[in-house]
């Protein structure tokens, strides 16, 4: 694949939408691999098409969901969450409109039979597929998501050590302490 002045002015696209990448242009190159280039490479202008429909409408989704994610942090109040999750929220923005632009210009690239140019711009929506990816795992993060999400095959299982007396397993469970809180006040 031949790579000309179109690298550059995607960094510098990405720059001035507000968007800090991640890493260099060559580095993002690097992250893809050698074998998805390759990959890239081989495929024909309408894959190229449909796989980068594919790639966006599942980046479209995954802005959807933090949408949610959002609007649950607003109702709880949580400014921490809401704050962090909309970090996140605005960086997708980012990446679905630099990938939508990428997806105009691939199109126009396969009608003028400029099929490097067309892989160049399907490199980029694959790069932000795979940084949508990661925000959306930081967005959860954010929330606390991963924490609760369990597989269904999860099988929890206690080892109590052979010698203890029985006293020392209880494994009733422990009902809160009803304390009433002392009186600030005097005036009643």
């Amino acid at each position: 694949m031949k790579w000309s002045i179109v690298p550059r002015i995607s960094l510098v696209a990405l720059l001035s939408a507000g968007l800090q990448p991640a890493v260099s242009e060559e580095g993002a190159l690097e992250a893809i691999g050698d074998e998805r280039l390759e990959r890239i490479e081989r495929m024909s202008a309408s894959d190229l098409t449909d796989a980068a429909e594919r790639h966006i409408q599942h980046m479209r989704q995954v802005l959807s969901e933090v949408r949610g994610m959002l609007e649950d942090a607003r109702v709880e109040r949580d400014v921490v969450k809401l704050n962090c999750v909309n970090e996140r929220l605005t960086h997708l923005r980012g990446l679905v409109r630099v990938s939508e632009e990428s997806q105009r210009a691939m199109r126009q690239a396969i009608s003028r039979n400029l099929l490097d140019e067309a892989q160049h711009e399907y490199t980029k929506i694959v790069v932000a597929l795979d940084r949508v990816t990661q925000l959306r795992e930081e967005a959860e993060e954010c929330v606390g998501l991963l924490a609760f999400i369990v597989d269904e095959d999860v099988e929890v299982s206690m080892e109590v050590p052979p010698g203890l007396p029985d006293d020392v397993i209880d494994l009733t469970p422990i009902q809160p302490a009803s304390v009433r809180s002392p009186v600030a006040s005097t005036v009643e």
